[in-house]
């Protein structure tokens, strides 16, 4: 028994959850405070090269899913029209 408490006392005690949590947010404001941050000019530079890559993105996606939606109503279209001719021309035997 005499070795257990030796191990325990080498143990060191963890920290309730509150004062690890505490912790964290002490430690995140310490790296908060050494960031550097964007003057606002640069922000707004930033900000509108991200919105006209996004308004670019936009009218390309745009282009591409109208395209393709004309392809396939003009491939459904043909195919229904031919499945309606055929439907048309099919005589059934009248019982």
């Amino acid at each position: 028994m005499a070795t257990e408490s030796g191990a325990e006392s080498k143990k060191e005690k963890k920290p309730n959850i509150a004062v690890r949590i505490g912790r964290w947010f002490k430690l995140a404001a310490l790296e908060l405070r050494k960031a550097t941050w964007p003057k606002g000019r640069e922000v707004f530079k930033k900000l509108g090269t991200v919105l006209i890559v996004v308004l670019f993105f936009f009218i390309i996606l745009l282009v591409i899913d109208y395209a393709l939606g004309w392809g396939y109503t003009g491939l459904t279209r043909n195919i229904i029209d031919d499945t309606q001719q055929a439907l048309a021309n099919f005589n059934l035997p009248s019982t």
